[in-house]
């Protein structure tokens, strides 16, 4: 199976005449997957840090979604529900280093207030419907 990307995926990790780079790591599929899976594509992705690029397997059937950008509305600070919320979700126990509970928690907070928003009747966009049905 072919691949995209930097034709290595290990390196020793030591400079200059020490340095060596090897394709060590591979994905192999049976022919009758390949006919099955054709748009299939093997990625090696950017180095991680590690002496192994991470490989990825894309079908190349993947649904392209545009994802919603999450944006924080200042009106929420305000709101005794929310700041419960947050208050409640940032005590989630995460393992690992300082940035990766922080990212983890703010995640965590995120999501717990995209639920509420989706189940609040405080939700701006269906207030802003409901005041334009009362106007017409």
């Amino acid at each position: 199976m072919g691949y995209e990307g930097d034709k290595f995926t290990w390196s020793n990790r030591q400079f200059e005449r020490n340095f060596i780079r090897e394709r060590l790591d591979r994905i192999l599929a049976t022919n009758s997957w390949r006919i099955e899976f054709s748009a299939t594509v093997a990625k090696h992705l950017e180095d991680t840090g590690s002496d192994h690029r991470p490989l990825l397997l894309s079908s190349g059937m993947e649904e392209r979604r545009e994802k919603r950008r999450f944006r924080f509305q200042e009106s929420w600070c305000e709101n005794e529900e929310v700041i419960n919320l947050i208050k409640r979700s940032w005590k989630v126990d995460i393992q690992g280093s300082l940035m990766y509970k922080l990212v983890g928690k703010l995640k965590h907070c995120r999501h717990k207030i995209v639920e509420w928003q989706r189940t609040s009747s405080s939700n701006s966009q269906t207030n802003i419907h409901h005041l334009k049905d009362q106007l017409v």
